[in-house]
């Protein structure tokens, strides 16, 4: 006898699959036919909704739309790069670096320096000069690119959150004290 219970998530999934792909058709749509800043929101929100399900290669695709229809939208630039950087990470904290790792570090790395480049009067400069911080110091153990790093992010965003937090992640050299 089938548990009532199972058979009801698994129509609880279902329908959550088929308001994604209703969702994902729209967006399509929108985005062929409408030139307006109602339809940039519908692709960011249906981006937005894939990457906080953690469904990576969907919300790059949305985020990846958003920027070839309405390239001025920066969150989408950041997006990547955090999406990047998230499966480099559990790639790494799960089985330790490799040539996986490095792929995603690098292409976080190449979005957010894309995203600095464009948007270099951005409130999110000093989070996305972090991030690129993070890719050196954990995924791609590089401390010395990490360090100059660091002193970039110190220098442009003296007054940032972000700039507070950079100590943490510069490692002595020998000069320095250390090993």
């Amino acid at each position: 006898m089938p548990d009532p219970l199972l058979s009801q998530c698994y129509e609880e999934q279902a329908e959550y699959k088929k308001r994604f792909k209703a969702l994902d058709k729209y967006c399509d749509m929108t985005a062929d036919y409408y030139d307006t800043n109602k339809a940039a929101e519908i692709i960011k929100d249906m981006a937005d909704e894939f990457y906080n399900e953690e469904e990576y290669k969907d919300a790059q695709k949305h985020y990846e739309l958003l920027i070839k229809k309405y390239p001025k939208s920066e969150v989408a630039l950041l997006r990547i790069g955090e999406m990047r950087y998230s499966k480099g990470s559990k790639i790494f904290f799960g089985k330790g670096r490799n040539k996986k790792v490095i792929k995603y570090a690098k292409e976080s790395i190449k979005a957010f320096r894309k995203f600095l480049k464009l948007y270099p009067e951005s409130k999110f400069c000093p989070e996305a000069q972090l991030y690129v911080i993070r890719n050196y110091y954990f995924l791609l153990k590089d401390h010395k690119q990490t360090t100059t790093e660091c002193k970039k992010l110190k220098e442009d965003y003296p007054e940032s959150e972000s700039a507070k937090l950079v100590d943490l992640y510069i490692v002595p050299t020998k000069n320095q004290g250390g090993e």
